[in-house]
């Protein structure tokens, strides 16, 4: 049947699992989000890295930003 230990690894594995799926379905939903932002200048000031893929940049200006979704940037900038 197997130890405690084992069924809690096995369990801890999957909720990572979870989450890496959820934070990557984020991402994909900031990137259209991202384009409305000037990043190749933000690039050229240095606040951001240049990246090659738009998932890439998208996080990159969620890091920015600090927050964890567009959803999150809309309600702290643009709902207050």
């Amino acid at each position: 049947m197997g130890s405690a230990n084992y069924w809690m690894n096995h369990q801890r594995n999957y909720d990572e699992y979870l989450a890496r799926i959820k934070h990557m379905q984020i991402i994909e939903k900031a990137v259209a989000w991202a384009e409305k932002f000037p990043l190749q200048q933000m690039i050229k000031l240095g606040w951001l890295e240049k990246h090659t893929t738009k998932p890439e940049r998208a996080a990159q200006l969620l890091s920015f930003f600090g927050i964890a979704s567009d959803q999150a940037w809309e309600d702290y900038y643009c709902n207050q």
